[in-house]
């Protein structure tokens, strides 16, 4: 008898050929959002485990919203033909795996070191990785020694929103079969979603509840724009 972990399992229109899947995992190997030999090796091997679906790690969808200098983004020309060979050697070696991304923004969770160098807000001491402005639902920092970031506007509202626009665009083309938006970890969407980070009560928001001319309301408005494709967002409770 087959245990059911190594059955077939339809997930929003895609028919996984087991229930095994690799999660985005962050390697901090890209420069400027662009895809290195490492990525190559890295998600050549994991395509070859075996699992029903292999998600390529949180790719940002703009420069601002990486975590550190070496995340991997879907934001330029160059990201997106770095991420092409990946795919195709993925498609031509192993078929049968179903390939997804992750698309992420870090909001005022950016600009951070590397975890192997300590994992806090980039200073002057961590040259050549240059710190770079930060944006979030409000002007609230992280933590104590963290950026203030700047709060986004109607104009910075629509500009993400573009941005993951643009990215779910990038990765159709590329043939990504499952497109995950994060919206956890307290990462951009989860900071409009948290009072501990959200504090607006401008004519965007209504006390900390996020309506639907904002962020998320233009994500769920994308899903509908999309439905030749899974998108599923990443949340938490």
């Amino acid at each position: 008898m087959t245990a059911k972990l190594f059955t077939p399992v339809d997930l929003g229109g895609i028919t996984l050929p087991n229930r095994v899947i690799v999660s985005p995992m962050c390697q901090y190997a890209a420069v400027d959002g662009t895809a290195q030999g490492w990525h190559q090796v890295h998600y050549g091997m994991l395509s070859m485990s075996g699992a029903g679906l292999l998600c390529f790690e949180a790719t940002h969808v703009e420069q601002a919203g990486r975590i550190t200098q070496g995340c991997l983004g879907l934001y330029s020309d160059e990201n997106e033909a770095a991420l092409r060979p990946i795919v195709e050697w993925i498609r031509g070696w192993m078929p049968h795996v179903k390939l997804g991304v992750q698309l992420a923004h870090a909001g005022r969770k950016a600009s951070a070191q590397r975890p192997w160098k300590g994992g806090g807000p980039l200073t002057g001491a961590d040259a050549p990785d240059l710190a770079w402005t930060t944006f979030s639902a409000s002007a609230v920092p992280y933590d104590t020694k963290w950026h203030t970031p700047v709060a986004l506007d109607a104009v910075g509202l629509n500009r993400v929103k573009e941005a993951f626009v643009s990215a779910v665009e990038r990765s159709l083309r590329l043939g990504f079969d499952l497109i995950e938006l994060h919206g956890a970890h307290g990462y951009c969407l989860h900071q409009f979603l948290s009072p501990l980070s959200n504090h607006r009560i401008d004519d965007l928001f209504k006390g900390n509840v996020l309506v639907s001319i904002g962020i998320e309301g233009g994500l769920f408005h994308l899903e509908q724009e999309v439905p030749e494709r899974h998108v599923g967002r990443y949340a938490t409770a």
